[in-house]
Formats: C-alpha cells, structure tokens, sequence
C-alpha cells in the first residue's frame, strides 16, 4: 500500500530508528479525515487543530503540511491504492529523535506520515452502557489526539467484551466526557447539550462544525459539565466524528425515540 513519509511516497514499509519517538513514548499527534466524492472533508478544521496541538507540544509543523497539497496527495494516494471516492486518510506527525536524552529533547521538527484506508460502516446505536474500565480527566492535551490512544484502546477491549454497539466515558468527576472514538450530543426541548472540554472530551471536528450548524440555524446549544443524569432525562441522543453522526436510542435500559429526528434537525 503506497503512504506519504516525510513528504516523499513510499510502498509497504518504512524504517524507523530504535529510539523513534513515536515507538518509544507516542510523542505525537494524528488527525483522521473523511475523504468524500475524492475530497477530504473539514480539512481546514484538521490543519486548525494539528497546529494547536504542534503548538502545546511545541513542535514545528513543516512548510508543506498545506490544505492544498494533502488534497492532492490524498487523491494520489486514492489513485495509487485504487480505493473508492469514499475513504479514511490519517495523518501522524511525531517528534524527531535528535538530540534526545531520555523523555527530553530540544528537537522541534517532526516526521510526517500520511496513509488512506477503506472508511468503515457505522449505524445507530440501539445498545450502549457506561465504561467501567476507563475514567478520562481534563488536562493540557486532552483536547487532541495523540498517539498515545490506550484508554480508547482499553475502552473499546471493553465494548466488545460486554457487546455493545458502544460506550460512554465518564471523567474522574463522573461527568459524561465522549465515546470510545466519538463526541456525544443530547436534545431536550429542542436545547442541544454536549460536554465541555473542561471534561477531558477531545475537540473533535465534526463536534466543530455542528457548533457550525447550530450557529447557521440558531439552535440553542450549551457545552456543560453533568453527569448521567443528564442523559437520562434527554429526548434524542447521538454521537459524531469524523464519519458522520449516528443515534443511539438505547442507553442503560432507556430508551431515546427522537435520536435520529435530533440528527435530521442538523441537516
């Protein structure tokens, strides 16, 4: 399968030092991005967060790391791995090693890796419980995706061990923070709930842009801070990433009739 490795195309495989970052300390970030009809979808909104996220980790992002060059290095990559219009691109950037000294390093460039896979299917929610496993917090990075992913890992061990369709994620404060790989969403008198990032959520993109859509319609939205309660008593409930958005109408036992109706309103 060709990927793009520090701006140059590669097949296969790629070498990495023994002491990589990435491979010893996950000292990184990735964004995934639809791609649709060809085209990546929000990219913009990606670029916006990988800066923010260089910026905390105090990287520097190279030069060619454009909106207008990973759209045709992404149709590249399209024409290249013969995949369909629709796909997955996912971009890492991690530390470089030089000068390192342990967890130290005063290196500030990255290596860059981008690759293109077959998007998954997702469908409604119709069974989700609470995690019992992973509890999140809020901190400096939480609002990113690095690559250190093990408490989604863990998350979604979890999920599939008690099968169900997913799981919500409290933080150590018991507030509903995200999913295994989602941001959530609740409706009730028409009011739009989701939590804050306060919470230890990551700011997700498609979380943005229905901020977008909300806006653009004036509907009343809140960021908040509550716990399973909050979701006990809610109308419609579904959850978003870069995929799509998808209902649950199940959480616990309880039952939400107007999930998929709370979707159509954004749309």
């Amino acid at each position: 399968m060709a990927a793009i490795f520090n701006n140059k195309y590669i097949t296969d495989h790629f070498s990495c030092a023994i002491n990589d970052r990435a491979l010893q300390f996950g000292d990184g970030l990735f964004e995934t991005i639809k791609v649709e009809n060809g085209k990546a979808q929000l990219l913009n909104y990606h670029l916006d967060r990988l800066n923010e996220g260089a910026e905390a980790l105090r990287f520097k992002l190279p030069n060619y790391l454009t909106e207008e060059l990973l759209q045709s290095q992404i149709a590249e990559l399209r024409f290249h791995n013969q995949m369909d219009t629709k796909a997955t691109a996912k971009l890492l950037v991690w530390r470089k090693n030089n000068n390192q000294r342990a967890y130290a390093s005063v290196d500030r460039d990255v290596n860059t890796l981008l690759m293109l896979k077959p998007s998954s299917a997702t469908s409604v929610k119709k069974n989700v419980g609470y995690s019992k496993d992973v509890i999140l917090h809020y901190w400096k990075l939480s609002r990113f995706k690095t690559l250190n992913a093990l408490p989604y890992i863990i998350a979604t061990q979890e999920r599939d061990i008690r099968k169900l369709d997913e799981l919500i994620l409290l933080n150590v404060h018991g507030q509903v923070t995200e999913c295994t790989s989602s941001n959530i969403f609740w409706m009730k008198d028409n009011v739009y709930y989701t939590p804050s990032l306060l919470t230890g959520c990551i700011a997700g993109i498609q979380r943005r842009h229905i901020f977008d859509v909300f806006k653009a319609k004036n509907i009343q939205y809140f960021e908040v801070e509550e716990g399973p309660e909050a979701l006990s008593v809610a109308e419609g409930v579904f959850i978003c990433n870069s995929n799509g958005l998808y209902p649950i109408t199940n959480i616990n036992k309880v039952t939400y009739y107007k999930s998929i109706e709370s979707i159509k309103k954004l749309t």
